[in-house]
This record gives structure tokens, sequence and C-alpha cells, in this order.
């Protein structure tokens, strides 16, 4: 049997109920989009901006933009982000589709790309995930739409600058009346209207929950009464997290415990936090205490390891042991009234915030000096420092070589020792170098002195000189002692007359 959310979607956009405002914003978009100007200004100018349908679950965001497709005739290529959280997916998916024609139209791209579910994209490797995104609709030649519940989300701040917002809101329940009222005529079903408002009332404002629990209780059935709503589990999204922990701790099966979350608008982290500050209250026997917290650790494990390596596939695990983990142990016991008690661990990480902010600079400092990382400053070095910091003199050792400043001191040490310390400091310190003589300034007599001191050198110099060249041109001019002793007859100049 096909879905009646499917069966009796909207074909054209006056078929959707409610939000109409927001229906013709999309509409005068896309005519906008079609028009020939408008595209050779998109080619010229800057990108075009792109619908991002933002509201509540079952307001019709998905039935709009199906509906405007079906108008023009375009073929839809539907990606829910959250689902191909991965860079390379997005562009393997929304990239190609948003660059290349459609099966029946060829080249020419009569197609238009529904981006499902945007705000789900989160985490590191998703970042990429929006760049992609955002590239892709820098690039586009077709018309792009997505849809966001929570459009202010932080990761998107990049993203809604090439979006223009269009807001769905919730729907009333006497709209939902009305469309429920359509289909039970249609499948013919008899009922009257105070139960299809109650039917509304329950879903929320959400239509396609409410489409879905009219077809749940009408299954087979040509007449509905007020005993077939009472399989109905509330659909209140917001429900309150004391309420939702009393479901839970007091769950007789699996089942229980799983309805009694479904509908919490919570992180699994903070719900986490929430089990695990308050499951002592309901597990008082050691044996279930052990096997609740054993639960709530195995919950924990799988956690960081979707922090750490953001394999998300393993979601289910986390909810898998801190819900069905925790409430069987706790089955068949009798529920005792509780008062819940707000998650310590995070009212100490707002008392410490400052303290570890503290902690992080003397770590930079440490880190500095050490050459090493903050991290390791705090697990291997500040805690040998502080035990090296007992002995005073070391103390003030290390304190000079890093540089500690008054707060890295108080971290370190009691406040007391602190100044004994800085004592112990000054007498680490050097004495101080001698300066050197500062030249005196020459008066005139003293120049006068030195000039004269310096003529009578050069004079002394000159004259030295003078007899020292006379001493060598009377040795040269001599005649030599070899000379004198050669026989007379190999003196040529004298055997030859000259």
């Amino acid at each position: 049997m096909a879905l009646w959310t499917e069966k009796y979607r909207p074909i054209t956009p006056d078929q959707i109920a409610g939000n109409k405002k927001a229906v013709r914003d999309l509409l005068e978009w896309y005519e906008e989009w079609i028009e020939k100007d408008r595209v050779e200004e998109k080619k010229s100018k800057k990108t075009a901006k792109f619908p991002l349908l933002v509201g509540p679950p079952g307001s019709g965001k998905t039935s709009a933009a199906y509906a405007l497709a079906n108008t023009y005739g375009l073929d839809v290529v539907e990606v829910n982000a959250s689902d191909k959280r991965g860079q390379v997916q997005i562009q393997t998916i929304v990239g190609l589709a948003a660059t290349e024609g459609s099966l029946y139209s060829g080249i020419n791209p009569k197609k238009l790309i529904l981006i499902d579910e945007v705000d789900g994209v989160s985490g590191r490797e998703d970042r990429g995930g929006i760049a992609t995104l955002i590239r892709i609709f820098k690039e586009a030649k077709v018309p792009i739409i997505a849809t966001a519940n929570d459009p202010y989300s932080q990761r998107l701040s990049s993203f809604r600058r090439y979006c223009a917002i269009i807001k769905f809101t919730r729907l009333r329940a006497a709209t939902i009346k009305n469309v429920l009222k359509k289909i039970s005529k249609n499948e013919g079903i008899s009922v009257d209207d105070s139960l299809l408002l109650k039917i509304a009332d329950n879903s929320g404002g959400d239509l396609r929950s409410a489409i879905n629990d009219l077809q749940a209780i009408a299954m087979e059935k040509s007449e509905l009464s007020e005993k077939d709503l009472s399989v109905l589990t509330s659909r209140d999204h917001k429900t309150d997290i004391f309420k939702a922990l009393k479901g839970l701790f007091s769950a007789n099966t699996v089942k229980d415990a799983r309805m009694s979350v479904r509908d919490l608008d919570i992180r699994p982290e903070m719900l986490l936090l929430w089990i695990n500050e308050n499951a002592a209250k309901h597990a008082i026997e050691p044996e279930i205490l052990a096997q609740v917290y054993d639960a709530i650790s195995k919950a924990d494990l799988f956690w960081a390891r979707i922090r750490k390596r953001q394999h998300w596939t393993l979601l289910k695990y986390v909810y898998g042991h801190m819900i069905e983990g925790v409430a069987y142990p706790l089955r068949g016991q009798r529920y005792s009234y509780q008062r819940y008690q707000f998650p310590s661990w995070i009212s100490k990480m707002s008392r410490t915030k400052e303290g570890r902010g503290a902690t992080a600079v003397l770590a930079a400092t440490i880190g500095r000096k050490c050459h090493t990382s903050k991290a390791r400053a705090i697990q291997d070095y500040i805690p040998y420092i502080k035990w090296m910091f007992t002995d005073r003199e070391m103390a003030a050792k290390l304190t000079k070589w890093f540089n500690f400043s008054d707060d890295n001191l108080s971290l370190l040490t009691e406040k007391k020792n602190i100044k004994a310390i800085k004592k112990e400091i000054e007498k680490l310190v050097p004495p101080k170098p001698v300066k050197p003589i500062k030249k005196e300034k020459k008066t005139e007599k003293t120049k006068k002195v030195e000039k004269k001191k310096t003529k009578e050198s050069k004079k002394t110099v000159e004259k030295e000189s003078k007899k020292v060249v006379k001493k060598v041109r009377k040795k040269l001019a001599a005649p030599s002692k070899a000379e004198e002793e050669k026989p007379e007859h190999t003196r040529l100049d004298k055997w030859l007359g000259l």
C-alpha cells in the first residue's frame, strides 16, 4: 500500500496547505530565473541567490519544491545533505546534476535540484561539503532549492550568503484538519471533524505526521471512533527533558524507552549527560547500577569515536546503549518520583572556564620554551614543574628561565610562596657589569699639546729615516770585499786601459 503522504502530495502550488506567501515567493524567484535578461545578468554579474526554504518538519517545504517542478515540467534530482555528508559525495551527485543536461531534455537543462536538510551537514568532514555546495551554487546552470529546519545554525553561516531565505511556518491545526478531511473523503472513511482536529492537534503542526497517523489508525477501516485514537502517541516536538527522563527510567519495554525520547529536541551528547547525571537515582542496587553505567560508558565510547573519526553510522549504537541499555536493567522496578538535576559536568566546566583558560596560557608559555604542544605541556610538563616548585631555589630558577607571570605562578604554587620565590630570584640576578670609562673631552690646550707631539714625532721619524738612507747609499757606493780580492789580470777595465 502506498503512503498517503506520497499519494496526496500536492501537484500544483495552489494545492499546498498554508504558507501561501512562501509559495508565492518561491514561484516569483523561479520566474526571475527563467527570464532571459535575468540569465544574462546572472552570467555577467553576481552569482544568483538560490532559495533556502526554512521551517519546521511537515510545513510543506519539500512539497512546494515538487509542486514548482510539476508546474514547469522539471525533472527533480533530490539529495538529502545529511546522508551525503562528504565533499566527494556531494560533488559527485549534486555537482554533476548542476552542470549536466537532463535525461529527457538532452543538453537543455530542464531540471531542478532539491538539496534537503542542508543543515544536517556538520562536523569536520562536512565543512568540505558546505564549501562544495557553495562552489556548486556559483557554477550551477540549473535552478537549485535547498531546505533546512534550522537556517541560523553556525555551520551554515557561510552558506546563507548565497541563499534567498523563504520562511515556512508551522501549520495550524484547523489547516491540517481540512487536509485530513479531504483525504478521509477520498478514501471512503467516515470520521467526525472533532476526531480529525484531535489528530491535527497531536501532530504539533506537522502535516506529514498527521497524515501518517490517520493512515495508521484507518487501516482497513471505513469508520473511525474515539477509541481508535487511543493508539496514537504524543507528537509534541518540544518534549521536556524531565518528562523524557521520567519515561525512560519508568519504561517497562524497549519500545516505551524509545518512545520517551523520540520527540526530544536535544543533541545526543547532552542527552547522555542528563542520563549519566540522574541514572543513579533509580539504579539503587549495585548490580543494576553497574549494568546501567556500563551501558552509559559504552555510549560515551561510541560518541567519542564519532567525534574523532566522523563515523556517523555509529550514532545508532550511542542511542542503543544510552536508551535501551539503560532502560533494560531498570525494567520492572517501581518508579519513584525524583527531582532530576542539571548535568554537573556542564556546571563544573562553566565554573572552571577561567581556570582552564589560565592553564592554557601557562601551557603555551611552557610550550614555547620546550618546543612542545599545549596538550603535552599540560599532561607531561606541568605536573613535574609543580613537584619541582616544592624546592624554593629550583622554583626561582624555573620562574626566571620560563619568565613566569604571577598568574602562571598561582597555578604552580600557593600564593603565599610567590613573594618568597621572587626574593629568591633577586639572589640569582648576576652583578651589574662595570660600565666602560667614558673618554674625557679634549680641551684646546690638550689638542695643541697632542699636535705638537705629533709634529715632533714626525720630525724624529724623518731624521732617522734620512740617516738610514745615507748609510745604505754609502754602503752601495763602496767596493765590495769580493771585488777587492780579485786578481789583477781579471780586472778587465785596467787591463784594457779603460
